[in-house]
Formats: C-alpha cells, sequence, structure tokens
C-alpha cells in the first residue's frame, strides 16, 4: 500500500471517495442551509427588526435631507443646503426624468439663511465650484419599538402612504389616538376625547434642537460690510462703553459705571438682493441709511432654491436670474446675478425664539445685583432671563406681569470666572433656560399659556409690536464679561393647512401680501417691516383635525414643502394614519452622502461627521 493511501487510510478517508461516502454533498447541503437560514434571519431582520430607507424628499428638513445641494455662502461662508428634489423626479416619485437634458429641472440658484445672499449654482458659475446634487440620507429604522410600546409625540416615524401602501413615508408624529389636534399660530395643540380645552404641546429638547433654524450667527457675521457703512444686526446702545468688536465679540469692563446695565440688541436687518449684489461688488448702496429691520419669518433656505423647468407652481429660474458679460482683457466672461424668490422668502411672522452665546466671566464681580440679563420679545411681552454672576442664581420672569406670573427661580454654575455656553428659549409658552447643553431646573416650569387671555394682557393672537423689531437684547451689570458666538434661532412653525386652502405658504387671515405669487421683492420686505401692517400678522388661520381610535397625526419638518395629513383629504385620504400602517421609529443617519471627489461624479468618502441620531 502506498503511503498516500495509508494517510488517507488514517484520515479516514480516501482521496477518491469524498463524494462517494457522503461527506463531500453534506459539505454542499450543510453550505446550504447555512445561506438559507443567513437568508431567513436577514428577513426577519428586515421584517421585525430593522429597516434601512432612503430620504427621497425634502419634506423632513433640516432634520433629515432629501435630494440637495451643499452650499457655501460666497459672502459670509454660511453652510446650508437646497431642495433638489426637482431634479431627480424619477427617484421621489413624481415623474419621470427627461430624455432632453435642456427640458430637465434644474436648481440653479439658493438663498443664504445669514446674509441673504442668492448664490448662482450652475454649472459655469464663475468660481468653478461643483456644487453638485446629492442623494438623501439613509437611515436606519427600528420596527421593534411599536412591537413593545406606543409610538410617542414628536418622533420622527417612518409608515406606509395610506393611499399606496408599498411607498414608505418619514413624518415627524404629532397627533395620538383620540384627541383633536389643531394647528395654529405655527404652534400644535390638543384636546383629549371627553376635554374642552386645547392645550399647547411642548416639544423635548432632543427633538427641540433639532427643529431649530438658523436666523443669524455673529461666527458669520461680513466685517467688510459694516465697514461699508452697512448696519450690522447686532448693535450696542449709542452711549454704551462696552465694546463690540469686529461685530462678533461684546465686551464689558469695570472701567464702566458699575451700576449701569450695558446693552447688546438684535435687529433682523437683512439685505435686499440689490444691496446683497452691491455689497459683494464693494459698494455701499444708497439705501444703508435707511435699512430697516424687519420681523423674523419662516423663511427656509432649504426650500429657496430657483429652479429651471419648474413643474409647480414655483416660478422659473430665470425670472430671477440675470446674465452680466464682462471683458477680462482677453475674453467675454458671463457672470450670473442672482435675485431672492419674493414668494419663499417666508411670509409668517414667528415669535418663538431662542439665542445662544459663550459667556466669559472673572472674578471681578462688584455690586451686589450684578448680573446677565437677556430679554426675548413675542408680540410685544418681554420674557427675561436673570443670572447673578456672582451666585450663579437663575431667574425667569415676565416684564410687567409679575401680579399673574411669579417668577421661577433655578440654580447655574454661571459665576466667578469661568466660561459656559447660554441658551436661552421662548418656545411653544415656555421659558427654557440651557447651560452647556444641559437644561436648568426650575422651582416650577415656566409655563404661561396659563395667562393667555387674562385680562386681555396677553393673547394667543396678539400681533407684533414695535419691540418685535428689536426681538432680543443682552445686558450685563457690575462684571467683567466677554460674550461671543451669538446665535438666533427660531422654532418650527407650522402652516395651518388643508384641503381647501392653496395659499399654503401665507397663514394669515387678512394677508398684506395680497396675491403674493408674483409680487416683488421690496413689498414684500415692506410689509415685514412697516408697522403699520402688523395688525396682521397675529391673527392666523387655525385647522383642527380628528385622531380616532388606533391613528396617529404625522407632520414633516419642512412644513411648506410637506405633503402630509394636512393635505392628504384633497387626494380623498382620511388625514390621520391607522396603527397597522406604522413601520416603525427612525433612529440614525448611517449614511448621509458621501463626499465628493474632485472631478469624479462619485461620493463614495463616508461623511462621518454628519452620521446622527435622529431626533
Amino acid at each position: 500500500m502506498s503511503t498516500q493511501n495509508l494517510l488517507d487510510k488514517k484520515s479516514g478517508q480516501s482521496a477518491d471517495s469524498a463524494w462517494g461516502n457522503g461527506d463531500g454533498f453534506r459539505l454542499f447541503r450543510d453550505t446550504l442551509e447555512s445561506l438559507a437560514a443567513a437568508l431567513v434571519l436577514a428577513l426577519l431582520f428586515k421584517t421585525f427588526l430593522i429597516e434601512l430607507y432612503v430620504i427621497p424628499t425634502g419634506s423632513m428638513a433640516p432634520t433629515l435631507m432629501g435630494f440637495h445641494k451643499d452650499v457655501v455662502c460666497p459672502q459670509c461662508k454660511t453652510r446650508y443646503k437646497v431642495n433638489a428634489s426637482e431634479e431627480f423626479p424619477e427617484a421621489t416619485g413624481h415623474g419621470q426624468s427627461s430624455s432632453d437634458e435642456s427640458q430637465n429641472a434644474r436648481v440653479l440658484g439658493g438663498t443664504c439663511p445669514q446674509c441673504g445672499t442668492t448664490a448662482y449654482l450652475g454649472k459655469d458659475n464663475v468660481d468653478n465650484v461643483d456644487y453638485r446634487s446629492y442623494s438623501g440620507d439613509r437611515i436606519l429604522v427600528a420596527k421593534y419599538n411599536y412591537l413593545f410600546r406606543q409610538p410617542k409625540r414628536w418622533h420622527v416615524t417612518v409608515f406606509r402612504y395610506p393611499a399606496k401602501a408599498q411607498v414608505n413615508y418619514v413624518k415627524r408624529l404629532v397627533g395620538l389616538e383620540n384627541e383633536t389636534v389643531r394647528i395654529q399660530n405655527g404652534d400644535v395643540f390638543v384636546r383629549k376625547d371627553g376635554e374642552t380645552d386645547f392645550v399647547i404641546q411642548r416639544k423635548p429638547l432632543r427633538e427641540l434642537n433639532s427643529m431649530l433654524q438658523l436666523v443669524h450667527d455673529t461666527e458669520h457675521a461680513i466685517p467688510e460690510w459694516d465697514s461699508r457703512g452697512y448696519p450690522s444686526a447686532w448693535q450696542a446702545d449709542e452711549d454704551s462703553n462696552a465694546v463690540f468688536d469686529n461685530n462678533k465679540t461684546f465686551a464689558t469692563s469695570l472701567k464702566n459705571p458699575t451700576t449701569v446695565t450695558e446693552w447688546i440688541h438684535y435687529r433682523h436687518i437683512v439685505p435686499s438682493s440689490e444691496e446683497c449684489l452691491k455689497l459683494a461688488a464693494g459698494a455701499l448702496p444708497s439705501t444703508a441709511v435707511t435699512a430697516k429691520p424687519m420681523l423674523i419669518t419662516d423663511f427656509t433656505s432649504y426650500n429657496s432654491g430657483l429652479v429651471r423647468n419648474s413643474q409647480g407652481m414655483r416660478r422659473q429660474a430665470s425670472d430671477f436670474i440675470a446674465v452680466r458679460e464682462q471683458h477680462d482683457g482677453k475674453k467675454v466672461v458671463r457672470d450670473y446675478q442672482c435675485y431672492r424668490d419674493p414668494d419663499y422668502m417666508g411670509l409668517n411672522w414667528v415669535g418663538d425664539l431662542a439665542v445662544s452665546f459663550d459667556i466669559t466671566t472673572t472674578e471681578k464681580v462688584v455690586p451686589a445685583d450684578s448680573g446677565l440679563f437677556v430679554k426675548l420679545v413675542k408680540g410685544g411681552v418681554v420674557f427675561v432671563c436673570k443670572i447673578d454672576l456672582r451666585t450663579g442664581d437663575a431667574e425667569l420672569s415676565i416684564e410687567g406681569m409679575e401680579d399673574v406670573f411669579e417668577p421661577v427661580h433655578g440654580k447655574t454654575n454661571v459665576k466667578g470666572e469661568s466660561c459656559h455656553r447660554v441658551m436661552f428659549m421662548n418656545i411653544d409658552e415656555e421659558l427654557r433656560l440651557c447651560v452647556n447643553g444641559k437644561e436648568v431646573t426650575f422651582n416650577r416650569p415656566a409655563r404661561y399659556d396659563s395667562l393667555i387671555d387674562v385680562e386681555n394682557r396677553m393673547r394667543r393672537d396678539r400681533s407684533p409690536t414695535e419691540l418685535d423689531l428689536r426681538p432680543i437684547s443682552i445686558g450685563v451689570r457690575g462684571a467683567e464679561v466677554t460674550i461671543a458666538r451669538m446665535k438666533v434661532q427660531r422654532d418650527l412653525y407650522y402652516l395651518a393647512a388643508n384641503d381647501n386652502d392653496n395659499s399654503w405658504m401665507c397663514d394669515l387671515l387678512n394677508s398684506p401680501f395680497a396675491s403674493y405669487l408674483g409680487e416683488t421683492e421690496q413689498h414684500n420686505r415692506n410689509i415685514l417691516s412697516s408697522q403699520e401692517f402688523f395688525k396682521y400678522f397675529g391673527k392666523t388661520k387655525q385647522v383642527d383635525f380628528k385622531v380616532g381610535h388606533d391613528e396617529f397625526l404625522m407632520l414633516g419638518d419642512n412644513s411648506p414643502m410637506s405633503k402630509d395629513s394636512r393635505l392628504w383629504t384633497r387626494d380623498g385620504i382620511p388625514a390621520p394614519v391607522p396603527r397597522e400602517l406604522l413601520v416603525g421609529e427612525a433612529l440614525l443617519v448611517y449614511w448621509p452622502h458621501g463626499l465628493p471627489l474632485p472631478f469624479v461624479p462619485l461620493n463614495i468618502i463616508p461623511n462621518v461627521k454628519q452620521m446622527r441620531f435622529i431626533d
């Protein structure tokens, strides 16, 4: 017997009998069974535990992104995103893309939420910036959540569209079963079955932080515009001894009288399109001396795209883009001047605001009443946060209403020599204070909805006043303090739209914008800055939705551009979503669009910074 046969016999397997004795077949069968088991587990995993989903549209912006363009403002360097869903009708289910490139929709412009500059985003822009369009966020959906607990208000939820069950939608759950949901003044109110009063619904801090939208950030102020004489948004009092350096840092000193409060105030001053173009060219517009502050509105940069061959009611990009030819000595250079679309500049006043800033304090605190003061204005009512810089004690109050609203008190560590991030909010009829991202606990919640209509002093439908043109103030008394990185944000504004309302962009009962489709930018700016028109802004529409047993109401964060529960009845579909159509809760953006490769139409580098949990 050969050595090889001896070895084969010793191992219990001959070289030519592997299949003959069945071991090879068993190996094949085991492999096949393992693959089948893996497939079954994957199907079970997808069916009952986790599912992956791609966001196709911008109905949940800024929380979740559909097809969009990433833009860095050429003037202030603010990063923002512009909806590009119209460029992909075949992917969003809104039609088929044309084979003729000239007939395809293209996003050619977008407006910065910070400085108001409308940038040209076409491929032939003079700076050769690659404004490519990206696909939507890819998210992970937990399907098991609803097997063990009830769905929760404000959670981002994936569900099957009632009219087309094979199509998944993602929205925020705002209405629970057995209640009536009311949308008014941009807020959500609920009346449970058997009750008579509607109660405002407040957002938990995590969800609120994801829904807040940028109004102004001093980190992106443009000092050159100020040096040319254009008024800055933040301004100190004329007789102030404090230093406001480069429109970014506000500093007080104990060289000043310690009994005087040094104030800096925010005014919502956003240059017009014409002013932006002149300022970018290095010139001071003649209108600079008369630049007026405006009401803060529900403007959303994501919706500001100028679209060529738009299929909706939006006007064409050509209405807002002018071609300018310049000779550089050798050739003719074509430049593009963009103007913002006045229909999408925000037509609804938002009084629910938040201001955040870094405060650096020293030990040099002299008087007993030294402190930090922050004021927020809504409808002529002043809401105040005071922090004692010696003890860190915080107090929240309402000016002139001490008899009906007793100030609330809490403890902070904003004292002595330290640096903190402070955020004061007046949102959903509640005052809230955060220090370093953590909410401060008070002796009781600073909620004031019980004061509504008390002796007609704080009506819910009150209109803005002159005070709302200076809606935020920060003051310091008796301390050496530096305040920087001031950021103004606003709450999401839900439009009270339904199937009977075609004016989905404007919520006013009697709109001074008249037939706003087709109005000019300057017309709309005049209305937002002239007090004679302010009487219209507090009186808004309201709409109610009845939610029955095992039903839920879903709204998109991008309210004016979301086809959600409010509008389904136009297609004969009830507004609520039945429980059996709920898929699961959105947990994680596991793959935002990848980072681009230069000169290559691929986005395959992981965008780790944008991977995030969904709130």
